[in-house]
């Protein structure tokens, strides 16, 4: 059989494991229809060199991408206007070096695009335009798009979260973005139905992430990854907080920003008063301590020292494990509280009940499959008093039915992402005939 070039944009393999995560999955998939297809993933060139580390760990091959955004200040005459405002900034020689690099990373990323078959987009979440994110992410999101058509490449966007689209900036880059599409993979329906909005005739699908289908490591391993914690399967809680949105601007009557800390601190403090075992799990680890789940984990568990609780039965997880591992350390857990979207999928993929902290419709959208829609809470509504009391009174009433229903959920799911693999695999093969 012919051998299919696939570049896969949109993703990290080091740092935040939902990246590895999905493209381990995402690989399972279209292997079990294209045995012979190959991969290579576009990440950030800030991280080569770790991206590179953990290609290698994943068996996978990387580039360094960049975007239209970053590509448009390499141009003159913006180049020359970039440069002489960074030049009455006093930061010259900077901004050369910076217009150099990117141009040189925009002339070897356009490289892989001449040699791949065709194009595969898997970023996790896309054109959020609720104010979170900014209108130039989402226009840097559609670079991948842009380079194809400009090479000739056929483009793909495989399951994602997209919206919602309340300005109309958002909504035109989503609706130019879909409407060139064979179809849209949404992640969960409400992302579906903000997609259904702009779509025109371009058909839209709800489908769960593609990470629900990533095995964990085995049994053995958890057992003796835990011993040095003293810890056995079943007997601790998980706690996952995220770097994404402690980072965010406070907000009154919100739990973003730093208040981020004061929601798991005031968790953790309930479970350690009951004499539950805590194990920080950090999702994302970056030498960037500000975008680091780590840190925020050791803030956390600082706070509570000052406050003059016994933080004897809490841990961390200060390995740099890989998304498996992590996903095996959540699965051992008999509860978990999460913040990062891809340990929510670890857990409820794995049937352990959990209750998200989150920042977007994604959550509710995985909740929704999962038949457990009431396990939500968002951090942008409410004071972190109110939402640790909302997610402590949440986890303390998952039923030994409902975690029936969840657990029974997980192999029709993994079918629908099944369907999704087969739908870009035949798309493959058809425009790579």
């Amino acid at each position: 059989m012919k051998k299919i070039k696939i570049l896969v944009t949109g993703l990290c393999l080091s740092r935040n494991r939902g990246g590895p995560a999905m493209a381990l999955s995402f690989m399972n998939q279209i292997k079990s229809h294209l045995p012979a297809a190959a991969f290579t993933f576009a990440v950030a060139p800030e991280h080569l060199d770790l991206e590179k580390k953990w290609g290698n760990h994943y068996g996978v091959e990387v580039v360094a991408r960049d975007t239209v955004v970053s590509w448009f200040i390499t141009q003159s005459p913006f180049r020359m206007m970039f440069r002489l405002k960074r030049f009455l900034q006093g930061k010259t020689t900077k901004t050369y070096d910076n217009i150099k690099f990117w141009r040189s990373i925009h002339k070897k990323y356009k490289l892989e695009f001449y040699k791949a078959d065709c194009v595969v987009n898997l970023n996790g979440i896309a054109f959020v335009g609720d104010g979170t994110l900014s209108w130039a992410k989402s226009l840097g999101e559609r670079t991948c798009s842009i380079y194809s058509k400009k090479h000739g490449k056929p483009f793909f966007r495989f399951i994602q979260s997209y919206g919602p689209f309340k300005s109309w900036r958002f909504r035109l880059l989503a609706m130019m973005e879909f409407r060139k599409l064979p179809c849209v993979m949404a992640r969960g329906e409400l992302a579906a139905s903000s997609c259904r909005e702009v779509a025109g005739n371009v058909p839209v699908y709800s489908f769960p992430d593609v990470a629900i289908t990533l095995p964990c490591a085995d049994e053995k391993w958890l057992h003796r990854y835990l011993k040095q914690f003293e810890l056995k399967p079943s007997t601790y809680i998980v706690l996952s907080p995220s770097a994404v949105i402690a980072a965010m601007p406070i907000k009154k009557n919100s739990s973003v920003g730093v208040k981020h800390v004061g929601i798991y601190k005031t968790v953790a403090r309930h479970y350690l008063s009951m004499g539950e075992a805590i194990l920080f799990v950090p999702h994302m680890t970056s030498p960037i301590i500000s975008q680091c789940d780590r840190e925020v984990c050791n803030h956390i568990i600082d706070a509570l020292v000052r406050e003059g609780t016994d933080t004897n039965r809490c841990h961390i997880v200060d390995d740099e494990l890989d998304c498996r591992e992590l996903k095996a350390l959540i699965k051992g857990a008999k509860l978990s509280i999460v913040s990062r979207y891809h340990a929510f999928v670890a857990a409820l993929s794995t049937g352990v009940p959990a209750v998200a902290v989150g920042w977007n419709d994604k959550y509710q959208d995985l909740l929704d499959f999962y038949k457990s829609s009431r396990f939500a809470v968002d951090a942008r509504k409410g004071e972190p008093d109110d939402i640790a009391e909302a997610v402590i009174k949440k986890a303390d009433s998952w039923s030994d039915e409902e975690i029936k229903l969840m657990r029974k959920c997980q192999p029709k799911l993994e079918e629908m992402v099944s369907m999704a693999g087969k739908i870009c695999a035949d798309w493959i093969i058809d425009v790579t005939r």
